[in-house]
């Protein structure tokens, strides 16, 4: 990832979508975690009708510096936070978005994944109490799939 830029992730992002699209599906989900939620949270494609984005990494607030970073080395960007969409842009996604995300993640603060919610069009937060960033324990993970699974059969 230290010589992949957004971009090259989005472009590939597409391409897969594209590949779904010619085989025949017309119903794609599409789950990420941290980086790929975070680039989830920034991709379009009307294609995709839901979203599930496990503590995503990516900023979400009232700039846009995806623009002024999109081609950047990866490597490069300090925090994936510095990586910032604006709300005006999660609101035009027409995908329904649900941000799982725990109530102890020092790597991505949750209110970050609040304000991505609220900006969302039709959007969902499920917080796991006590989870840090990477959903450890059993208990955790039984949280995470069952909020997921609640998700995708909405």
């Amino acid at each position: 990832m230290q010589t992949k830029t957004w971009a090259y992730f989005q472009d590939t992002l597409a391409e897969a979508v594209e590949h779904l699209l010619q085989l025949g599906y017309t119903k794609i989900i599409a789950v990420g975690k941290s980086f790929g939620g975070g680039l989830l949270l920034s991709y379009h494609n009307p294609s995709i009708s839901k979203k599930i984005l496990w503590a995503p990494a990516v900023g979400v607030g009232d700039a846009d510096t995806l623009s002024r970073l999109k081609d950047a080395m990866l490597g490069e960007v300090p925090h994936l936070l510095d990586i910032q969409i604006e709300k005006d842009f999660v609101h035009k996604d027409p995908s329904k978005v649900c941000i799982i995300h725990g109530t102890k993640d020092a790597v991505m603060p949750i209110e970050n994944s609040r304000v991505a919610v609220a900006a969302a069009k039709d959007g969902k937060l499920a917080e796991i109490p006590d989870a840090d960033h990477s959903f450890k324990t059993p208990k955790e993970e039984q949280e995470l799939m069952e909020a997921t699974q609640t998700f995708l059969s909405e």
